[in-house]
């Protein structure tokens, strides 16, 4: 087990906001081949985690991602932290039908993320998620 410090929270922040930014950008791709659909990110949460606090790491900022159908807004999905119980990250979709969970099961270190989406009626048992199921919750809303 890697040793608790400065370098390791800030480690752990940056492979977070890559994570992050690997997610969003298999996102925009798929979108890009829809007529209807576009994506923006001009808009961020301030992450400054307990940890990051404890072993002063500096807060630091994640954008949020957008998705529209034409000029309505359907989505945004918002980062809301890294050390959660049982995963890797969590990120929240929030739509008018609700709020749908977005978590890695990876581990730290792990070449790729283990997404999966939960819905807001069912919160034990999530889909693994790509691309393309946020496409079909997307054609729903």
């Amino acid at each position: 087990m890697a040793e608790i410090d400065q370098k390791h929270i800030e480690l752990r922040v940056s492979d977070w906001k890559e994570r992050v930014a690997k997610l969003y950008h298999s996102v925009e791709s798929r979108l890009a081949s829809e007529d209807d659909f576009s994506v923006e990110s001009n808009d961020s949460v301030s992450m400054n985690e307990e940890l990051m606090v404890k072993f002063n790491v500096p807060s630091t900022s994640i954008p949020k991602l957008n998705i529209y159908r034409k000029t309505k807004l359907l989505m945004s999905i918002k980062p809301v932290g890294l050390w959660i119980i049982g995963g890797n990250g969590r990120l929240d979709i929030m739509t008018k039908k609700g709020a749908y969970i977005l978590v890695d099961f990876s581990e730290f270190g792990d070449k790729e993320s283990k997404w999966k989406l939960f819905s807001p009626t069912q919160r034990r048992q999530g889909e693994n998620f790509t691309p393309e199921l946020l496409l079909e919750l997307a054609t729903k809303l």
